[in-house]
């Protein structure tokens, strides 16, 4: 599910609904497993044919070392990055990079444009362009089509996604 392409537009129902299904299956692995899962990516969730969400490469996290078990850089949080631990701090924070993939259509580390934001990760990008309240040129255009969303459900996701 990283940077969606042209050719597989998702709306705003279909992304909402990968969010909620990776969201509880965090809950379920934490509460009920008592996993961490060390490797939240967007390529770690899975769909179906019904494009519900499946999370995918927590399995072997209880078996391996902690530093086996870290996510991806771009999706690790920054005053973490050198522990080297998945924590369920991390975790949080992986979700909000996936959650800002969905709203935004970019991957974590895509190139943004401007001489401003180059070489910026999306967090860093997002909390740039929230900073200077600009926050239309966050969501992914995709999204105004068909049954868009509210203002209000874009700004309370994206509040989600930075609380996180």
């Amino acid at each position: 599910m990283t940077a969606r392409g042209p050719e597989t537009p998702l709306t705003w129902h279909t992304r909402l609904n990968i969010a909620a299904g990776a969201a509880r299956g965090l809950a379920h692995l934490h509460a009920t497993e008592h996993i961490i899962h060390g490797n939240l990516t967007a390529g770690n969730i899975l769909l179906d044919a019904r494009m519900n969400s499946k999370l995918s490469d927590f399995g072997l996290s209880p078996l391996m070392t902690s530093a086996a078990t870290t996510t991806a850089l771009s999706y690790r949080a920054p005053d973490i990055t050198k522990l080297c631990k998945a924590t369920t701090r991390s975790y949080v924070y992986s979700f909000a990079v996936v959650l800002l993939e969905l709203l935004t259509g970019k991957s974590p580390t895509e190139a943004t444009s401007g001489d401003q934001t180059a070489g910026m990760d999306l967090p860093e990008w997002v909390a740039s362009i929230v900073k200077e309240e600009w926050t239309n040129e966050i969501f992914d255009l995709e999204l105004m089509k068909g049954s868009a969303p509210t203002e209000d459900e874009l700004i309370n996701t994206l509040q989600l996604a930075m609380n996180c």
